[in-house]
């Protein structure tokens, strides 16, 4: 899924503050 990798590429960006949720949505 496209969004799922826009999430991703955040978290490495700024993993301080997306790096939180993003994990919890790449889960699901």
């Amino acid at each position: 899924d496209d969004r799922y990798s826009i999430y991703v590429g955040k978290q490495a960006i700024v993993p301080m503050t997306f790096g939180r949720h993003v994990p919890i949505i790449s889960d699901r």
